[in-house]
């Protein structure tokens, strides 16, 4: 094989194993709102940190202020990591 053509094939084979690494990385993290229904208190969550409990219930920590909270009553929604970076801003 000619040596250009190799050359192209080791940047091809580069350029996606990088695109991968990537996709992969950016695919592990998720991000909720989860709004409580009682109180209308909205919190931002790595979807990672959310437990269900007995009864229903949800245990997770919050994106903005890292306290621990339990909710019965709640309402959750998929976000981007973009919206949850922004939510969670100090």
């Amino acid at each position: 094989m000619p040596r250009f053509q190799n050359a192209r094939l080791r940047k091809a084979a580069l350029g996606s194993t990088v695109a991968l690494a990537v996709l992969t990385l950016v695919g592990c993290a998720s991000y909720s709102k989860i709004t409580d229904g009682v109180t209308g208190d909205t919190y931002y969550v790595q979807d990672k940190t959310v437990e269900p409990q007995a009864g229903g219930e949800i245990r997770f920590t919050d994106g903005a202020t890292g306290n621990t909270v339990t909710l019965t009553d709640y309402e959750r929604t998929a976000i981007s990591g973009a919206t949850f970076n922004n939510a969670t801003k100090p």
